[in-house]
């Protein structure tokens, strides 16, 4: 870090009385610049909108004379974008000429801000995991809960869209069948061939379902489209029915670098279990298929024959043990015509 004193006059102008060493390095401005106009620094704040409020917040502090202090996102001339933090304290009394001093110091806090932002992200995974969870257990069919799952996935924050794709009724492309995010739009209009075209040139989304892997890929510029439009990285992880790939859960952030290991891990996670609800539906659908075909047998049914031995139901018919019990919950009042015999030597039923 740095140890400064900062001058403020009262015209306004801003001036280092004094910086320790290193200061060149921490801000990328040569030292006799910041002694004649500390306000560079806030030059170097990339976003427009988070300069004017640092700047706002500090001027405000300066005039009422009172502590001060201010995180913010700072374009390093030398190290790229990165974290800067400034806390400074008051001297009780303004000089003659009204100029007042303000000791403090400067500190590059990157490191600090990424375990924070790694911290707050994870805290936000789970709350999606949750969510999506609750989705899977609370679902009667997979196009609302793939919708809900893409809606929870946007809670991560800083992704563009999110959508789910799934092939073609003739298998030559992935459509999308759910999006969210501020791209859903144009995500749901997409069409992602299977087979790479020198047109279409390789997919994440249609690579990860032909060759059943996660894909993550940072993405360059596309010119024409403006900074919302625009994405960063993209993951895409395959959605799976036995085992065999079924669909792709693709993710698009505005940055990039933003999939890292540690979030690919959990996402992949995330994929499975949205793979279990989905085949939990398939099997819940043949449940319910099944049962009807059956109600819809008994419905047209009068009566129903079946043997018994002495210790209960036979299994000679094998279906009778099953179509008893199906008879006995869908028609309680139907007839029934039922044999009892002996069994036949060595217990085996007639």
């Amino acid at each position: 870090g740095v140890i400064c004193t900062l001058r403020a006059s009262t015209d306004g102008a801003l001036s280092f009385a004094f910086v320790s060493q290193n200061a060149d390095d921490l801000f990328g401005i040569p030292e006799a610049a910041l002694r004649e106009d500390a306000a560079r620094i806030f030059e170097r704040i990339l976003d427009p909108s988070e300069r004017e409020r640092v700047e706002r917040d500090v001027r405000a502090a300066l005039r009422r004379g009172e502590p001060w202090h201010v995180v913010f996102r700072y374009d390093h001339p030398a190290g790229g974008l990165s974290w800067r933090e400034l806390r400074f304290l008051p001297e009780p009394e303004a000089a003659a000429d009204g100029t007042r001093a303000w000791h403090g110091f400067a500190m590059d806090v990157t490191s600090q801000r990424a375990t924070e932002d790694r911290l707050a992200r994870l805290s936000r995974f789970h709350r999606t995991l949750s969510d999506t969870n609750e989705a899977i257990v609370r679902a009667r069919d997979s196009a609302s809960m793939l919708q809900t799952v893409t809606e929870s996935v946007m809670s991560l924050g800083g992704l563009r869209g999110v959508a789910v794709f799934v092939p073609s009724a003739d298998g030559a492309e992935l459509v999308p069948t759910a999006a969210s995010g501020p791209l859903a739009s144009a995500l749901a209009r997409a069409r992602v061939p299977l087979h790479t075209t020198p047109e279409s040139g390789p997919s994440a989304v249609a690579t990860a379902f032909r060759e059943d892997r996660l894909v993550t890929r940072d993405l360059p510029p596309e010119p024409g489209l403006t900074t919302s439009e625009r994405l960063g990285s993209a993951v895409a992880l395959p959605l799976r029915r036995d085992g065999v790939p079924i669909g792709v859960l693709a993710l698009g952030a505005g940055g990039r670098d933003y999939f890292n290991a540690e979030l690919v891990e959990h996402l992949a996670a995330l994929a499975n279990d949205v793979s279990f609800g989905l085949e939990t539906l398939d099997r819940a659908a043949a449940l319910r298929a099944s049962e009807e075909r059956y109600r819809v047998l008994l419905d047209n049914l009068a009566d129903v024959v079946f043997a018994v031995d002495a210790t209960g139901i036979s299994r000679r018919p094998p279906w009778a043990s099953q179509m008893a019990a199906n008879l006995a919950q869908a028609r309680p009042s139907a007839r029934t015509s039922v044999a009892r015999r002996r069994p036949a030597p060595g217990g085996a039923a007639p």
